[in-house]
């Protein structure tokens, strides 16, 4: 089934946002081209897709000759050469394809991509849902292209699929040989959009984000205070995902290194915490290095509904 990001239909819809600034590749050229994204005449969403290629006068070929490659393309080359999906057998898949795309232009920062697939977590062979997988894809990707200054990640996930990850925790100790000076504080949002289950149960979700965490992050405040969220531009998704209302729970934490292997296992700690704790609507979970503003430390301290030494 064909989903596009305007539709809230398919409850098996994975996102991933990744924001931050974009360097392209010296020997690389981009373009970027506007197609139709309905098939519906009296409809006229469109889409900016980049393509990218080799610089002719690099190779003694033709611009003819040289094939261009773009999000989409190179997303499902990777994840088809590690058996995540194409076509490979389907017990190894673990989701189909949908889009994909660089948002990114010269000198621009906010979304540099972003990636939209389905899991495939149906049959009764359930399978935890492929955070690091889609993140470690779309990682390889954007290498292809250039190099990512990263600000944050924005992942849509559907709780309703997701399995028991008692193993999780046990790969921590990637982190055991991080730099003890690339610690830093980091900012996440959970957000189920109309639906107010992570918020009513903000406290269960931060106590089991401890519980469930041995390991080099450390989880030290929630606060359902609106205005301590997340805010990454443009979001991933909009309302016909999530609903018009908004019931964000934010957390104040710590990660041993910032890069997108961090915020994957944050992301996938925290969608675990809400799985244990009974949540299984769709969660939105963002992931920022940025700290929140001074003013807002100042106006909301008190407002912190938890807080751990």
């Amino acid at each position: 089934m064909e989903l596009d990001r305007r539709s809230k239909r398919g409850g098996d819809t994975v996102f991933l946002g990744v924001y931050g600034s974009f360097r392209l590749h010296p020997w690389l050229e981009s373009e970027s081209t506007t197609q139709s994204i309905s098939d519906d005449p009296d409809e006229t969403f469109t889409e900016t897709y980049r393509g990218f290629a080799v610089r002719p006068e690099l190779t003694g070929r033709g611009a003819e000759d040289i094939s261009e490659e773009d999000a989409y393309s190179v997303f499902m080359a990777r994840s088809t050469s590690m058996m995540w999906a194409g076509d490979n057998p389907p017990q190894t898949k673990l989701w189909g394809m949908n889009d994909a795309n660089v948002e990114w232009s010269p000198g621009s920062s906010g979304q540099v991509a972003w990636f939209q697939v389905v899991a495939l977590n149906k049959s009764k062979r359930r399978r935890r849902l492929p955070v690091q997988p889609i993140v470690a894809c779309a990682r390889d990707t954007l290498g292809r292209f250039g190099e990512l200054t990263l600000t944050g990640t924005q992942m849509l996930l559907p709780m309703e699929l997701a399995s028991d990850q008692y193993y999780l925790t046990s790969g921590l100790n990637w982190f055991e040989l991080s730099d003890p000076a690339a610690r830093l504080p980091i900012r996440i949002t959970l957000d189920g959009g109309s639906d107010d289950d992570v918020q009513r149960k903000a406290a269960d979700v931060f106590a089991m984000l401890q519980k469930i965490n041995s390991g080099p992050f450390a989880f030290h405040s929630y606060s359902t205070d609106k205005t301590q969220g997340v805010r990454l531009d443009p979001p991933v998704v909009g309302d016909l995902w999530l609903g018009r209302g908004r019931h964000p729970v934010a957390v104040e934490a710590t990660a041993p290194e910032w890069n997108l292997d961090a915020t994957s296992w944050v992301t996938e700690l925290c969608a675990e915490a809400c799985r244990q704790v009974g949540i299984d609507t769709t969660v939105l979970v963002s992931v920022t290095n940025k700290p929140r503003r001074k003013a807002d430390n100042h106006k909301t301290t008190d407002s912190l509904a938890g807080r751990t030494a």
